[in-house]
This record gives structure tokens, C-alpha cells and sequence, in this order.
């Protein structure tokens, strides 16, 4: 499955009313939008990552549950998906377990 195919598939789970726009949102803010058609195997460990995240974020939780979200990514990824988690965490709770 690609990118979007992924987040389509899971946007549809959660029942999000408007699948289609939800995903465009989330993949522009997470800078996903460039690889929406690329197969999520193929993706970068840390654009992996950024669609675990995505996938957590669809339907807007209240509450956001993060179990080691930077593991094995190089420093500059680590920075980058902070700054994203940092965007995110003043409209919800967020739950982070870190080694």
C-alpha cells in the first residue's frame, strides 16, 4: 500500500467524515505529501516514522500515545519529528515513553 493508501485505509477505520481532506491535511503538515504515492515499505526510516505518526493523528485524538517515536533515527530526523510533535502538542495531550 502506498502512503495515502495507508492513512485512507485508516482515516476510514476510525470513521473521520471526510477522509480524502483529513489525509491531505495530515500529510502536508507532516510533510508526507511528496511521497503519497510512494509503497510504505520503501519509505525512509524516519518518513516511516512520520506515517506512524500520521496514522496516530487521524480523527484529531484528544489524547496521543508515542512509545519510543525516534528510535533509530539519525539526529537531524530527530530534531525534524520533534518540531512536528511539538506542532501538534497544543492541541492534545501527548504521552511520550523515551529510553
Amino acid at each position: 500500500m502506498t502512503t495515502m493508501e495507508h492513512l485512507l485505509f485508516y482515516a476510514r477505520v476510525k470513521g473521520v467524515r471526510d477522509p480524502k481532506r483529513n489525509t491531505k491535511c495530515i500529510m502536508a503538515k507532516l510533510g508526507l505529501s511528496p511521497h503519497k504515492n510512494t509503497m510504505a515499505a520503501k519509505l525512509s526510516g524516519g518518513n516511516k516514522r512520520k506515517l506512524s505518526l500520521a496514522i496516530a493523528l487521524m480523527g484529531m485524538p484528544s489524547v496521543l500515545i508515542l512509545d519510543e517515536p525516534t528510535t533509530a533515527m539519525d539526529a537531524l530526523a530527530k530534531r525534524a519529528f520533534w518540531s512536528i510533535v511539538r506542532g501538534v502538542a497544543q492541541e492534545r495531550s501527548i504521552l511520550l515513553t523515551v529510553c
